[in-house]
């Protein structure tokens, strides 16, 4: 089938389970490995079918849109550009809310712009956890005068990246927990 890959991810979200990125993981995707190119009026033919499928399969995703698609990324071309129209949050295209997981050991030099772009968002609807593994360096209490509207979680010392990850989605109280 066309877009299988596709399909899986929405049958994956459709049972409440997440696809998770991993950045250590090296995987290769051959295009049309498989089934070959649509490189004939009958493969032509059948592709269009399974895109219709798909589209029919899937009716409210493409109605509403992806709910993981970045608001300020253009629609219309498949680059990944920016919208030439700024997002703008009202009613009827509010997103789903969404919990940014910070965690954090001794990056006091890094929390004002990691903060600060985060304000700076067109897409305002999250809420920022940052889960502290026992810093020493001041940055807790930065962030508190700061950024009022940070949660902090607190951990007595150093347990790691992972942890402080997890963690966090668990405290989130969104929905969708980005790290």
């Amino acid at each position: 089938m066309a877009f299988n890959d596709v399909d899986f991810c929405l049958k994956v979200r459709k049972k409440g389970w997440l696809v998770v990125y991993n950045p250590q993981v090296e995987m290769y995707h051959f295009e049309s490995k498989t089934r070959g190119y649509e490189d004939t009026e009958e493969k032509r033919q059948r592709f269009e079918l399974e895109k219709c499928r798909l589209r029919k399969r899937w009716k409210q995703i493409f109605e509403q849109g992806d709910p993981c698609y970045n608001p300020n990324l253009s629609l219309k071309t498949c680059d990944y550009s920016m919208d030439s129209q700024p997002y703008k949050k009202n009613e009827e295209n509010d997103m789903r809310e969404l919990s940014v997981v910070i965690p954090n050991w001794n990056g006091m030099a890094y929390l004002k712009a990691c903060l600060d772009s985060l304000e700076n968002q067109s897409f305002q609807n999250f809420e920022i956890l940052m889960v502290d593994n026992g810093s020493k360096d001041g940055g807790t209490a930065f962030v508190r005068k700061h950024y009022p509207q940070v949660r902090i979680l607190e951990l007595d010392q150093n347990y790691g990246f992972c942890r402080a990850v997890n963690l966090g989605i668990r405290s989130a109280r969104a929905p969708i927990s980005c790290c």
